[in-house]
């Protein structure tokens, strides 16, 4: 298998940390394991009809919503 770096939040990171403390793995085998788990869901969305029409909607739900966000400048605060 070969290895590539990547840049990750670090936030994010620690969060893998403290997942993969819990489930006893590495985090190089908590990102593989989260990375499959989503990958796995993505997947289905498009392979069910059910989970077809509920990722359908998810990403109508995201559009949507996502234009609902509020720029908000430091100076605001």
């Amino acid at each position: 298998m070969n290895y590539k770096t990547v840049k990750l939040p670090a936030d994010f990171i620690d969060e893998v940390k403290n997942s993969a403390t819990e489930e006893f793995r590495s985090v190089s085998q908590q990102l593989l394991y989260w990375a499959t788990l989503g990958r796995n869901v993505a997947q289905s969305y498009f392979t069910d009809e059910d989970d077809s029409e509920l990722g359908q909607l998810a990403l109508k739900r995201y559009q949507e919503e996502k234009h609902l966000a509020v720029k908000v400048s430091l100076n605001d605060l």
